[in-house]
């Protein structure tokens, strides 16, 4: 959150599940400095009509860090081998009001997502601790009823899978309507809660899980450890009259595109209803392409005029999330399926809007 002289909210902007929400015009908030200490409070109406529904209500007391100063060194997270522990799940899982019993879990690591560990949580109704691949087969009914979702080391999740016999869908995917409570990853093992906050409609369907589990999971396999950075950074001369600044992660080989217009960005080919909204910086538009060809598409076109991926993309059928950068400016996609085609929306940062 970023606050005005004032103590008026200028701006907020979240993460959560490998997404990046924020906004200017909805959220209100209040700051008090007093003697070195801010304390304060912000929050904003969630639209439930909204295409990625988001608001958060917080308060905050907390020491005023000056931009001289650096925030103390955090802890590096020490990993060991996997608990002797035996994995339990406890909880209601049901589709269409239809129960099916979770009795199976295991966590395992995967490939890093947005250049963080990540890993796999798989709970199913049969036996899938023999199968070689139980994320992948588990989401495809192969063992009954399951929920496969995938997350970082402090529980925020950012993919999750749905398979149900009571489903005309039978598997699908659904990001942000499931969350994690009291989630710990020590001593060799997981464990916490799994809960959609009750009864989720998805697509005409109804689903909802809300589930206490504990897993072993040992130390992180070398080919799914997060690569070290071999970018060496140039400290810049401190003044009195400079301003702190955040890193952009740029590279010599790919300078920063200053001033690169909204309505110059590349989009799918077929492109239409373009809609560009200044005030927050996004924009949205329509294709005819399904959503993987939409992606493939986008992609390749983004990719050509200088964009990178910024960790991992997230690609369903059903839904789909890009990270994309070039200099100082990013770009978060969502793709969604719209009336036999795709809807696509983009969230941005450091692109000029002028004209818009």
């Amino acid at each position: 959150m970023v606050f005005k002289k004032t103590g008026e909210l200028k701006h907020w902007s979240a993460l959560g599940g490998g997404t990046t929400v924020g906004g200017s015009s909805d959220g209100t908030g209040e700051l008090k400095l007093q003697d070195g200490h801010v304390v304060g409070k912000a929050s904003a109406a969630v639209d439930p009509s909204a295409l990625i529904p988001k608001g958060f209500d917080v308060r905050f007391s907390a020491t005023l860090v000056k931009s001289s100063e650096e925030l103390p060194a955090s802890t590096a997270k020490k990993y060991g081998p996997a608990a002797n522990v035996k994995p339990s799940v406890t909880g209601v899982f049901k589709g269409n009001s239809k129960e099916a019993k979770l009795a199976y879990v295991s966590a395992h690591w995967r490939e890093p997502f947005g250049d963080k560990p990540s890993m796999v949580l798989v709970f199913t109704e049969k036996d899938h601790s023999k199968d070689k691949k139980p994320d992948f087969n588990a989401g495809f009914g192969k063992f009954g009823g399951a929920v496969i979702v995938s997350l970082h080391e402090d529980g925020d999740i950012f993919g999750c899978e749905v398979a149900h016999s009571a489903l005309q869908h039978k598997n699908f995917s659904s990001i942000g309507s499931i969350h994690t409570n009291d989630f710990t990853f020590e001593n060799g093992k997981v464990e916490g809660e799994l809960t959609t906050d009750g009864q989720h409609d998805t697509f005409g369907e109804t689903w909802e899980v809300k589930i206490k589990f504990v897993a072993p999971l040992g130390e992180i396999p070398k080919e799914y450890q997060v690569a070290k950075s071999t970018e060496t950074k140039q400290a810049s001369p401190k003044s009195e009259e400079s301003e702190p600044v955040e890193a952009d992660n740029r590279t010599a080989t790919k300078p920063a595109a200053p001033g690169l217009n909204a309505k110059d960005l590349a989009l799918t080919k077929d492109a239409t209803d373009v809609e560009y909204k200044s005030l927050v910086e996004q924009m949205s538009f329509k294709s005819k392409l399904p959503v993987k060809s939409a992606c493939a598409d986008l992609s390749a076109n983004l990719k050509a005029q200088g964009w990178a991926k910024d960790g991992n993309d997230l690609i369903t059928p059903n839904s789909s999330i890009l990270n994309r950068k070039r200099g100082s400016a990013k770009l978060t996609i969502f793709v969604k399926p719209e009336a036999g085609g795709s809807e696509v929306k983009m969230m941005t940062e450091g692109l000029s809007w002028d004209g818009q």
